[in-house]
């Protein structure tokens, strides 16, 4: 990681210069080199630090890190509910090349449009070193007002200043282009090439077996609620075993546990398939498939994303977190249209075969892919192996923002299951074959793939609430939907708003969880509300289209994301505000 000792020089000899000008700001290191270290460090790793190199020179001209969250000592509830953007650690180098030449203004001003254009911001903030009267000035000078200044021994720079995303401009002239790399570049890595290759298949192949099982459960009894059963079994696994697998993929043994579920999942879909072709694969021999295929992909699911992390270098984490997502979201939308494809041309059987297939590369993938050895001192650290509950569960039972976004989750989760459930029973109802039902879940993927194209935006309630309430607005279009192409539009809708709701959900869940023992933990819960709530969605899809019709179904389970629409957005400044205000935990999730 080339940046890291280069952005710790050029703040080392910010400091020295700072000395000589008679101020105290970073007299040293705060509060002392290790710690200060280890922040920068995490700035880069989280993708909020930005280096500018001088490409002619081949040495670093300055560095900036932007924050999309700001620190609860310093600014107070209204203004971390803000739209904002928290600049830090702006330094340019002492040296002739570049002092005085405006790259400092210029670097604020490009935040500042970063700010705005990609994360949706109306400020750019910035906390400083609180006797530095002359830096006070400088951001002054340059748009920021000053809004307070807070004394503390145990965090010194208490200055806070502001400056609206919409008075920033363009440069006359710009001083430095910022330069464009895709993170597709992460499979050179020849490690992650093999994985990412295989997990590509296994996504795949999870998806073109659950369409095959949906299908052949329709086709098998004509019964919604047999749809539903199927949907339970495979969903259930994560609402006994979410916090554990969670725990489980921290672990030193993960990749034995991927290869392990691996081939029970081959041998799971390779028997299916075996009782398909001799006829003989019944409605209760599905369920126990997708019983034990959904228990296999729960452990799967957390420990292949630590995987695709341990496969590179450190500096190139995010970027493998962005390649297995991806590879996630294709196997969404590209899975349920294989399937249909193999099921129209060459029964369910062979659709069984090949998730078999698929199973078996991803095993062949981790065979080859062995990440390096972790150092002792990282193994040290690792989870206890029998993690109870409620060590798991206890971030939630004290914060009501975290409570509240958990059951926006579980709104999502039961808000797109009626697409997955009722669609054979929506397509029948409109006259199309069976078969188009696997085009709707397609569709629903597409709208996945879609919604992770979209320009992040800054999270906020506000922001969730309404992909929610988009969602619950798109699957009631599904189920009342007088035309296949009506349907078919409502589930890209809902894939899209499905995807938005759940990024801005995750996001705003992390941003509570803090520092990374609280981030496991919570997320673990977030995992548990957005996939453990779908056998529960199932069940209830199965049993109201099965009494009361498919459109009655749909609408009643879209009516929770209605719900959370209507209580967030109109009176969010009364009920959401007074809701979130009327407990403080005892213990902070703010991130430090």
């Amino acid at each position: 990681m080339r940046d890291l000792p280069a952005i710790i020089e050029l703040i080392d000899e910010a400091a020295k210069w700072l000395r000589k000008k008679n101020t105290d700001q970073w007299a040293r290191p705060w509060p002392n080199r290790p710690e200060r270290d280890e922040r920068v460090r995490a700035g880069i790793e989280a993708g909020h630090t930005w280096i500018l190199w001088d490409e002619d020179r081949g040495i670093p001209a300055a560095s900036v890190s932007m924050d999309p969250e700001g620190n609860p000592k310093l600014w107070d509830e209204l203004e971390l509910d803000e739209r904002a953007v928290y600049v830090q650690r702006l330094v340019v180098k002492r040296d002739p090349e570049y002092i005085g030449k405006g790259i400092g203004a210029q670097l604020i001003d490009w935040a500042g449009r970063k700010a705005r254009d990609d994360y949706g911001a109306e400020w750019i903030r910035i906390d400083v070193w609180t006797t530095n009267k002359a830096l006070h000035e400088y951001y002054e000078r340059h748009g920021f007002t000053f809004l307070r200044s807070r004394r503390d021994l145990d965090y010194p720079a208490g200055a806070l200043l502001a400056k609206p995303t919409r008075d920033i401009r363009e440069p006359a002239e710009p001083l430095f282009t910022e330069s464009q790399q895709s993170s597709w570049l992460v499979v050179t890595h020849p490690k992650f090439r093999v994985y990412w290759t295989g997990s590509a298949c296994s996504n795949l192949g999870i998806w073109l077996h659950s369409t095959a099982q949906i299908l052949l459960a329709y086709r098998l009894t004509g019964s919604v609620i047999a749809v539903g059963l199927v949907g339970f079994a495979q969903f259930s696994g994560p609402f006994f075993l979410g916090p554990w697998a969670e725990t489980l993929a921290g672990r030193d043994h993960r990749r034995r546990l991927l290869i392990s579920s691996q081939v029970a999942s081959l041998t799971v879909a390779a028997g299916m398939a075996v009782l398909q072709f001799a006829g003989l694969l019944n409605q209760p021999l599905l369920v126990v498939g997708a019983l034990a295929l959904g228990t296999a992909f729960t452990l799967t699911l957390p420990a292949m994303r630590a995987m695709a992390a341990a496969l590179v270098p450190r500096a190139d984490a995010e970027a493998a977190l962005a390649a297995h997502t991806m590879s996630v979201n294709v196997g969404r939308a590209a899975g349920p249209v294989i399937g249909v494809g193999v099921v129209g041309l060459m029964g369910f059987g062979w659709a069984f075969t090949l998730g078999a297939v698929s199973f078996a590369c991803l095993t062949a993938a981790l065979v080859a892919a062995r990440p390096p050895r972790a150092r002792r001192a990282q193994s040290a650290a690792r989870p206890r192996p029998h993690a109870r509950v409620s060590t798991v569960l206890w971030p939630a039972a004290g914060n009501r923002r975290v409570q509240l976004l958990l059951l926006m989750v579980a709104c999502v989760t039961m808000a797109t299951d009626p697409v997955l459930v009722l669609g054979p029973a929506i397509v029948e109802r409109v006259g199309g074959s069976d078969l188009w039902a696997g085009y709707i879940i397609a569709a629903l993927g597409t709208g996945v793939v879609l919604g992770s194209l979209l320009p992040a935006r800054a999270p906020s309630l506000r922001l969730a609430a309404r992909h929610i309430g988009a969602l619950g607005a798109a699957v009631i279009v599904f189920t009342v939907a007088p035309r296949l192409w009506v349907a078919l539009l409502a589930a890209l809708g809902a894939g899209v708003a499905a995807l938005l709701a759940g990024a801005t959900t995750q996001a705003l869940v992390l941003a509570e969880a803090g520092d990374q023992r609280h981030a496991s933990r919570v997320m673990a819960l977030w995992v548990v509300a957005c996939v453990a709530s779908r056998p529960i969605a199932s069940l209830l899809d199965g049993w109201l289209a099965g009494g009361r019709g498919a459109e009655v179904a749909g609408a009643l389970l879209a009516l929770p994301a209605l719900a959370m629409w209507a209580l967030v957005i109109p009176r969010v400044t009364r009920v959401g505000r007074a809701y979130l205000a009327a407990h403080q935990p005892t213990t902070s999730l703010a991130r430090r």
